[in-house]
Formats: C-alpha cells, sequence, structure tokens
C-alpha cells in the first residue's frame, strides 16, 4: 500500500510458493510455522508415488524447493536399515528434480538437507574443508550432496546445508535423552571424546529461511560455531 497524492493504492504481492518435502519430521513442523510470508506447499509421501510427469505438473508453480526428508538416522544400523537410509535420501532427491527438469520456465532455489558428517572428525572444518571422513555416514552425504549439486542450472541455485545436531526439546536426540538424564540415568555418550556440533532448532529454522530470502546457493555449515 503506498499514498498517492490523497489517495491509498493498494498493491498485492504475489507470495512466493515453497515446495517442501519432510514437512512433518521435526525440522519441517518447525519451518512450516515460520513460513507465513510464502504460499507453501506440504510433499507427501504419497506425492512421491506419482509419475514424474504428474508430480512436475503438481508442483510447477514452486519458486524454492527444499528437502528436508530421509530416513531417521537415530535408529540400529542394520544392512537393511543402511540402505534405506541411502535410498531414501538419494530417490526423494532424484524426484524432486522432476519440477526443475519438466518446468524450465521460472528461476528456482533449491535447499538441501545435508550432515557434518561428510567430514573427518579429526580437524576443525569450515564449508571450504577437502578433509573428508570416512564410514557410511560420510559415504551416504558425499553421494547425496552430488545427487543435489546435478540440479544446478542457469535457471535452479542449489544450496547445501550440512547440518549438525539439531536440538529441540520436543524432538531429535535430545528429546531422547533428557529423560534419562533428569532419572540420574545420564552418562557418558559413546568414547565421550568426539565432535558434537550442534545447533538450536530456532537458529536453524532462521539461517534456513535467510537461505531463502537470499537466494543463497552453495554450502554452509548449519552449526553454531563451538
Amino acid at each position: 500500500m503506498y499514498l498517492e497524492g490523497t489517495k491509498l493504492i493498494n498493491i498485492r504481492v504475489k507470495k512466493k510458493t515453497v515446495a517442501l518435502a519432510g514437512a512433518s519430521g521435526l525440522i519441517g513442523t518447525y519451518l512450516s510455522r515460520d513460513l507465513n510470508e510464502y504460499h507453501l506447499l506440504k510433499i507427501s509421501r504419497n506425492d512421491l508415488q506419482l509419475s514424474d510427469a504428474e508430480f512436475a505438473e503438481k508442483y510447477r508453480e514452486s519458486d524454492i524447493v527444499i528437502n528436508l526428508s530421509g530416513a531417521p538416522v537415530i535408529r540400529r544400523w542394520t544392512n537393511r536399515y543402511k540402505k534405506e537410509i541411502l535410498d531414501s535420501r538419494i530417490s526423494s532427491t532424484k524426484k524432486l528434480a522432476c519440477i526443475m527438469e519438466y518446468n524450465q520456465d521460472r528461476d528456482r532455489l533449491y535447499l538441501s538437507a545435508s550432515a557434518i558428517g561428510i567430514y573427518n572428525d579429526k580437524d576443525i572444518h569450515t564449508e571450504d574443508s577437502a578433509a573428508r571422513g570416512e564410514g557410511f555416514m560420510a559415504e551416504v552425504v558425499s553421494k547425496w550432496e552430488t545427487e543435489a549439486q546435478r540440479l544446478e542450472s542457469p535457471k535452479t541455485k542449489v544450496c547445501i546445508m550440512r547440518t549438525g545436531i539439531v536440538l529441540a526439546a520436543d524432538g531429535g536426540m535430545l528429546a531422547m535423552l533428557l529423560p534419562f538424564f533428569r532419572k540420574g540415568l545420564g552418562a557418558k555418550i559413546g568414547k565421550g571424546d568426539q565432535y558434537f556440533s550442534w545447533i538450536h532448532i530456532k537458529d536453524f529454522i532462521r539461517a534456513i529461511i535467510f537461505l531463502m530470502e537470499n537466494r543463497k546457493s552453495g554450502i554452509y555449515n548449519m552449526t553454531a560455531p563451538g
């Protein structure tokens, strides 16, 4: 709204549309509450079963695509479940790619969850660190990021969010541990000397919105500095 002479003129600005995969998870739930300035489309598991063409058409109006989906890692890693952890991340990325591949008529921003598990646990890392970790999680993150980065194009910016331990009282690892510690049953986790890079859920959501609003691309470590 602005003033022209003595008349108020209404201006309607179209809200940008966000297509969000993983909206029912901890981060997705918090993020959904704070996207009031956007038109939010939550991508369901049933949507992922649509044909590529149908899926792309359903979300063709999206300006921003966010992928927070993937099987939880806080479970026993049997060989079968390890396959699910990897497959769920790669398959969701390939499906979301259809939105960009079938609809190349607009500029888009693609934000992909990732993890600091790609780094080794010996050094202090920045986004430019070349040192990579070893083992299953580092392999998953590397393959996941490679799949996401395939979407980079003149029309699509790709933003990778390498996330540490997300702390929230009502979900994630902290919610699982707090009841034990409150009963005096808390103990050292693992060897006790491993890195524990963390980020509070509210800071994480603010960071995501900042990346969206400023159309950032590239790789970002989503952790507190210490």
